[in-house]
């Protein structure tokens, strides 16, 4: 019988969600601790859960029940929490994205590394049975060689108190940035983990709605090592809409597919050439808790690696660069 990870939470503002999500329907973890330094909010998920809640991360870290650390705080203190969980010999899930800043986010992979723990990173659009799909059959051939592609995402964050509460959305400290990083870093990581490897970025920002320190609108043109681009759109004042919309197109010169939603990208359009030979049958949907619970199992990286997650964040970063010097900038993955 498959084992079964004790998951603790740093983090009840969206840690609280991940509660209700592990005891509902994951299978290969239990919810086993949580912390908070808001004593409210962590003795009323204890009550609920019957599971201990710790006011100082440090002591539940060192909880022998807790196998896998889910670091669901503000995203300015993700490398404080992700590293001393890593140094606890914690298996890490980190909500996105990694870090604010590209050189914290090595520094939590290289950590993770030197611990010998694994790291997935929140971006659980790749665990869908569409998204999977879609990235076999391009590893398959099926679409050919891409040509460019498109990410659009209109959402609306105007509801009273979004960018207030909690005093972190919004804010270059603890958010990184705003439409692009905070919404838009789901789509982006999903476009760039079909795409390939990012080599050169153009982009621009401008705060047009909210009393915000970051952007609302932005526009951005990304260049891939395969000579493929993409042009993307993130912008939180689509205002009315009754949800919010989100869509990715793929190009490629045997075919394409597009995936649409709001949040999740759940419908999806598919016109593809013939399969390759020996393009085997199409993975199944799965989730962040079973993959890095099955990583663990099997001693291999999640299919949402630290590394592999680094790049939608270098993406963005360059993306701000760009908009503030007015030129293109060339990424450094290495």
């Amino acid at each position: 019988m498959a084992r079964t990870y004790g998951v603790g939470i740093i983090g009840l503002g969206m840690g609280r969600a991940h509660c209700q999500r592990i005891v509902g329907s994951e299978k290969r973890v239990r919810l086993a601790a949580v912390c908070d330094v808001d004593a409210d909010r962590g003795r009323q998920t204890s009550e609920t859960y019957g599971i201990p809640w710790y006011p100082k991360y440090a002591d539940m870290l060192a909880d022998p029940g807790v196998d896998i650390v889910l670091v669901a705080t503000p995203t300015g203190m993700h490398a404080e929490h992700s590293i001393a969980a890593a140094r606890a010999g914690k298996h890490v899930l980190c909500e996105k994205p990694l870090d604010v800043e590209l050189p914290a986010a090595r520094r939590i992979i290289a950590e993770c590394r030197k611990a010998g723990v694994r790291l997935q990173v929140g971006f659980q659009n790749r665990c869908s049975q569409d998204s999977r799909r879609t990235r076999h059959d391009i590893e398959a051939g099926r679409l050919g060689r891409l040509l460019f592609s498109e990410m659009q995402l209109h959402w609306w964050r105007g509801k009273p108190g979004y960018f207030t509460k909690g005093g972190w959305r919004g804010t270059w400290r603890y958010d990184g940035g705003g439409a692009f990083m905070n919404q838009g870093i789901h789509f982006i990581d999903l476009l760039v983990w079909f795409m390939g490897r990012p080599v050169a970025v153009l982009g621009r920002c401008a705060t047009t709605l909210f009393p915000i320190e970051t952007e609302d609108v932005g526009m951005a043109i990304v260049t891939f090592e395969s000579g493929a681009r993409a042009c993307l759109t993130a912008t939180t004042t689509a205002h009315p809409i009754e949800t919010d919309r989100t869509r990715i197109y793929l190009q490629g010169s045997e075919g394409r597919v597009v995936l649409s939603g709001s949040y999740t990208l759940d419908r999806t359009e598919v016109e593809l050439g013939k399969a390759r030979p020996g393009a085997g049958r199409p993975p199944r949907g799965t989730t962040l808790y079973a993959d890095l619970a099955q990583a663990i199992d099997d001693g291999r990286d999640p299919i949402s690696s630290g590394e592999s997650a680094l790049h939608s964040l270098a993406v963005i970063k360059a993306i701000y660069k760009s908009s503030k010097t007015g030129r293109e900038v060339k990424l450094d993955l290495d």
